[in-house]
């Protein structure tokens, strides 16, 4: 009985092995071909063969490749570009040209190659980096579709100057609009709404950018009104399209302003709303730590702090708590109401 487990293990393991290697012996495909015109990948599932495409971003566990110029299909429905998943941070470079293998993936809306049945090949051939897709007052439009249309060029390079209009998430995101102006949430339920309800559109002319997705550094004060100019690629997130940057700046004054250092005989105050700091929330304790190095940093410790839409008594006892292990002078009394 044991011999003959072992036999049916080696068959199966053979099969398999030549079912993924029959699959991946079909015809290289350009990135355009890949990625098709809808949602989802035509190869979704299979196991793929590219031809040569450059590499345009590297991150701790993936890079970006795109088809060269001269190979493009020039179909605006169709992205040329596609995230490649390692699980690792592959010893490449940007502008290198390689041929991947992998199975095609569908990760929170991102169609992407590999981990599985991964195989990365550098080629010989040299291209240049394509140029990016300007992001602009144009483009992305703000009419709602069906199938976004950053969808066509997710994985693509991309280059912007926008401004931010809301501050930093706690995944480190900051929705900018390249129509340079405060976009907001009008009242309706979300595209493609109900029956006869009013329709919000989404602002589908709203992108993210994360600007440490690729190694760089987040700024946790990014408010409202910032300006960034930044090229690099454009990622799905869910139902968000956000930047990788592989560079980027960042310009503007913020909006919030810390209270002055008080005179003699002097109070100072400060409001603040705190409706993230509640016990159903998953990463309260990193919303403690981030809330108060913002009314340290930011605000600059006013004497007095009010704070709205706290949840509990508990939590603003643990706010001043943390106050205090940040900086031992300061002794907040909390009184909750």
């Amino acid at each position: 009985m044991p011999l003959k487990s072992f036999k049916i293990g080696i068959l199966v393991s053979f099969f398999q092995t030549l079912t993924l290697f029959a699959t991946a012996q079909n015809k290289a495909l350009f990135i355009w071909e890949i990625q098709g015109e809808a949602n989802e990948s035509p190869y979704l599932n299979q196991v793929v063969n590219t031809q040569p495409s450059i590499v345009t971003a590297i991150g701790s566990d993936c890079f970006f490749i795109q088809s060269p110029a001269p190979f493009s299909d020039n179909n605006p429905l169709t992205s040329e570009g596609i995230k490649v998943q390692t699980g690792f941070r592959p010893d490449l470079t940007i502008g290198a040209s390689v041929i991947v293998s992998g199975m095609i993936i569908e990760a929170e809306t991102m169609t992407q190659i590999g981990p599985n049945a991964l195989s990365i090949k550098v080629d010989t051939s040299k291209f240049e980096l394509p140029e990016p897709i300007l992001l602009d007052e144009q483009f992305p439009s703000a009419i709602p579709q069906e199938i976004p249309e950053l969808e066509a060029i997710e994985g693509m390079r991309v280059s912007l100057t926008a401004k931010s209009t809301g501050p930093i998430n706690i995944n480190d995101r900051i929705p900018l609009s390249a129509r340079m102006q405060q976009t907001y949430r009008e009242p309706g339920i979300r595209y493609p709404g109900i029956n006869d309800l009013p329709v919000w559109d989404g602002n589908p002319e709203v992108f993210w950018i994360a600007p440490n997705a690729l190694g760089g550094e987040a700024d946790p004060f990014t408010c409202s009104q910032t300006v960034f100019t930044a090229e690099g690629v454009l990622h799905a997130e869910g139902d968000k399209y956000v930047v990788w940057p592989t560079t980027y700046t960042q310009t503007g004054q913020p909006i919030f302003q810390a209270v002055d250092a008080p005179g003699e005989k002097e109070l100072t105050l400060g409001s603040l709303n705190a409706v993230l700091l509640r016990e159903e929330n998953f990463f309260l304790n990193t919303n403690l730590i981030k809330t108060a190095r913002y009314i340290i940093e930011g605000m600059g410790a006013p004497k007095i702090l009010a704070l709205q839409e706290i949840g509990t008594a508990n939590i603003l006892t643990k706010l001043a708590q943390t106050l205090r292990s940040l900086d031992p002078s300061l002794d907040y009394q909390s009184i909750f109401r």
